[in-house]
């Protein structure tokens, strides 16, 4: 039996509700649509007759989705979803045998929060002592409810004497079991319910042949530990299965012995090994999108039973087990163009002066939403995420197949940086998931070095100049570096360190006599950050034949008439000074510096 593609509003949701109270009959015509088979068995190969004839008899059945050894051990392995079956997701088929995992204290009520429930190991009645339970999720993409995200599910009980009641919890949060006999999430916390958590209850009276479904949403958590419960749908037939009249929900059990799903199941009575005795089987359908909930993921389900049929008793037995994997997955890229258009740059090196953001994209478990919410980026600036940093957080954009958020853009100085991106989740996606880190190299810029000669005293420059001594026996000078950006404009104050090198020759071939490193000082040239550095003061003097030119020294004065030379020395000697050659021949920080060529 299945379920038909009505989308309820909220109005919509008023007037069923009316009808059901007014007693309306369902229209059971309607939800064999041959998705799964709602029909009160448990193999494709045979019809239950849950809703009369062949109805609800065609599509997959549970024998699609799990494979069941005859080995002597209960237990079932998963198939692949979508392998040999049209399901989305499968959940594990538990084992739940007495005497394990049962509730207890008087918190454990379906409209109390999880952090109220409490579980031990121990016995319940047989009736209300449950054996197997399993789930599945179609999203059927043809037919009159493509696009619709639909739940199955199943259980069975050890024994079918008196009324029961069986109830499926779908969870929006990972819930497991706590040694301590409370319920924990996925980080070790006490567990909650969500906003969205949908229990689905069916009644078994008059012996087990009469059977009631209902619907809850959780509507609120509430401070004092409660929850409360909207009901959606409520039905009551007097035959083994039953539909509401939109045909979102629909429950069955089987009129009459049938197969097991699992050839080593047992029940206490009523039935051989192999087979299920009569309403020892249960399973049912909802069309969540049909009530409003196509938006929710299930990471956990929970199987319960208990022995008043009224909500707020205290339940008796629960499986617990996983159903979808609701994992959100990022990805990051780096760009400079605005529209993501030019091939991702992490890893790689990129001109300096370059515009660059980070791109996130985050993806959702298949079949279920898209994530929504945010992404927090963060920038260091070092080339593997570590250090200080700088963070942002920015909103997703839901897409066609994924969402996606972009980082500020900027321009980065040279060096190294990397991104890294955490998806914070949403409702659906209550993990958050960060990216791998994303390096990137900005490359240094270019620069241009200009050498000037300086006249200690003044600071004139005296580079291809004639220096007039005035009669003094030397001449302090010292060189000057000055460091730009090539092409000139713009761009960061150059920083690092100049070497100079002084030689007493005019062409810097010989061994330099020697050697200094100087720190540039920032400032500015023609308008445009430079970096400058001043070498020590050298003064000229020596002047004998065995020393060089460069060693000489003059002045204005006499000699003997015998020693008595022309002004030529003079200018040969200035023309020596000239040459003196403060090459420039290292550097460090992010300056490529050039040598100054001598002059002369």
């Amino acid at each position: 039996m299945k379920l038909r593609t009505v989308l309820i509003s909220t109005t919509r949701l008023m007037v069923l509700l009316a009808a059901m109270a007014l007693g309306a009959t369902p229209a059971l015509a309607t939800h064999n649509d041959g998705i799964f088979q709602l029909d009160g068995d448990a193999k494709a190969a045979t019809c239950g007759g849950s809703f009369g004839g062949t109805i609800g008899c065609t599509g997959d059945d549970w024998d699609n989705l799990y494979t069941c050894p005859a080995d002597g051990v209960l237990g079932c392995t998963k198939a692949t979803p979508g392998v040999g079956n049209h399901a989305a997701a499968i959940s594990d088929l538990v084992v739940d045998l007495s005497p394990s995992s049962i509730f207890t204290g008087g918190g454990s009520k379906d409209q109390m929060d999880l952090t109220q429930w409490n579980w031990k190991d121990g016995s319940v009645p047989d009736k209300d002592d449950l054996t197997e339970a399993f789930a599945a999720l179609y999203t059927p993409t043809s037919g009159p409810r493509a696009g619709h995200k639909i739940l199955y599910f199943g259980a069975n009980r050890l024994a079918v004497n008196g009324d029961a009641q069986i109830g499926f919890w779908f969870f929006q949060n990972a819930v497991s079991l706590k040694s301590d006999g409370t319920f924990q999430d996925n980080s070790g916390n006490p567990a909650h319910h969500a906003v969205g958590d949908v229990l689905i209850l069916s009644n078994f009276v008059n012996g087990g042949g009469t059977s009631n479904i209902q619907v809850f949403v959780v509507a609120s958590v509430n401070s004092d530990g409660s929850v409360t419960l909207t009901q959606l749908i409520n039905n009551t037939a007097g035959a083994n299965g039953v539909c509401d009249p939109t045909d979102s929900a629909c429950a069955a059990t089987n009129g009459s012995v049938v197969s097991a799903l699992d050839p080593d199941f047992t029940s206490k009575s009523g039935a051989p090994t192999g087979s299920y005795p009569v309403v020892g089987f249960f399973e049912g359908g909802l069309d969540l999108t049909a009530i409003g909930l196509g938006g929710e993921c299930f990471p956990t389900f929970a199987v319960e039973t208990r022995s008043s049929q009224s909500i707020t008793a205290v339940l008796k037995d629960f499986t617990l087990g996983s159903f979808e994997q609701c994992a959100a997955a990022i990805r990051t890229e780096i760009h400079s163009a605005a529209d993501n258009s030019d091939p991702d740059l992490q890893g790689k090196s990129v001109a300096p002066n370059t515009t660059i953001h980070d791109l996130a994209i985050v993806t959702g478990t298949a079949g279920a939403p898209l994530p929504t919410g945010n992404v927090t980026f963060k920038l260091f600036g070092s080339i593997d995420c570590t250090g200080t940093f700088t963070s942002e957080t920015v909103l997703l954009t839901v897409g066609a197949t994924d969402a996606r958020a972009n980082s500020t853009a900027f321009v980065p100085l040279p060096g190294s940086l990397s991104y890294q991106a955490t998806y914070n989740g949403d409702s659906n996606y209550r993990t958050p998931v960060t990216s791998t880190c994303e390096p990137l190299t900005v490359n240094k810029f270019q620069s241009s070095i200009a050498t000037h000669i300086l006249n200690a005293s003044t600071g004139a420059e005296v580079t291809d100049s004639l220096i007039d001594l005035a009669g003094a026996a030397s001449v302090a000078v010292r060189d000057q570096a000055v460091v730009t950006k090539n092409p000139a404009g713009g761009g960061p104050t150059p920083t690092g360190t100049v070497t100079f090198q002084l030689f007493h020759s005019g062409n810097c071939a010989d061994t330099a006599a020697s050697t200094e490193t100087i720190t540039l000082v920032g400032g500015t040239c023609s308008g445009n950050p430079c970096g400058t550095a001043l070498s020590s003061i050298f003064t000229g003097g020596g002047s004998k034949d065995q020393m060089d030119l460069t060693q000489w020294n003059w002045k204005d004065g006499s000699v003997p008439d015998k020693d008595d030379l022309t002004e030529a020395f003079a200018a040969l000697y200035t023309r020596r000074l000239r040459h003196v050659c403060a090459r420039l021949v290292a550097a460090s920080g992010i300056l490529l510096l050039e040598p100054e060529l001598p002059h002369g």
